[in-house]
């Protein structure tokens, strides 16, 4: 019974420490680094080396990805408006064109809410927000913008154009069909 329990100790010990080596980050220089994600927000990232004792806090600008094995999510540092830090945003899709998320949440003495925006980037060009659940802003534009980054592809600019939805879950389709081809 006792080499039960010590085996069962030594496998659940070699099984967290694999899991908490599995977080990666991708520098603003192109050098991947293996290693232990603690915690990530717009500003900076605390990640310690598969070789390093401690934990090292990286301005967001020298990141340029994240991948943190705790939800299993990539996160990419970006610019969204020109001038100004990279954000923190969410991958939720990677191909021809990228689609990111972003959701900043709100929190008063009424409640709460979440703000979700997404913003889709083609062959490396400036990010463009395609879609929001906040009631600022052009949603004409937003279409307009989905519509530019789909028009090489006909038969989707089609399917996007006769379809009155223009929801997350239907532009989500229309971004992993236009990545499958």
């Amino acid at each position: 019974m006792i080499r039960f329990i010590l085996s069962l100790q030594v496998f659940l010990a070699s099984f967290f420490v694999s899991y908490a080596q599995s977080d990666f980050i991708i520098t603003s220089k192109g050098d991947t680094l293996l290693g232990e994600l603690r915690s990530s927000n717009d500003n900076w990232v605390k990640f310690k080396g598969k070789e390093q004792s401690k934990f090292q806090k990286l301005p967001s600008i020298e990141v340029k990805e994240v991948y943190s094995s705790f939800d299993d999510a990539h996160y990419a540092y970006k610019v969204v408006k020109l001038g100004n830090s990279p954000i923190r945003l969410a991958r939720l899709r990677k191909g021809k064109i990228n689609l990111y998320e972003r959701r900043t949440y709100t929190y008063t003495q009424y409640g709460s809410s979440t703000n979700v925006n997404w913003y889709a980037e083609k062959d490396g060009h400036e990010l463009v927000e395609i879609k929001t659940n906040s009631f600022w802003g052009s949603r004409e534009a937003r279409k307009n913008a989905f519509s530019q980054l789909i028009a090489d592809q006909p038969t989707i600019l089609e399917i996007f154009n006769k379809e009155e939805k223009f929801s997350f879950k239907f532009l989500d389709k229309l971004i992993e069909q236009y990545n499958a081809l």
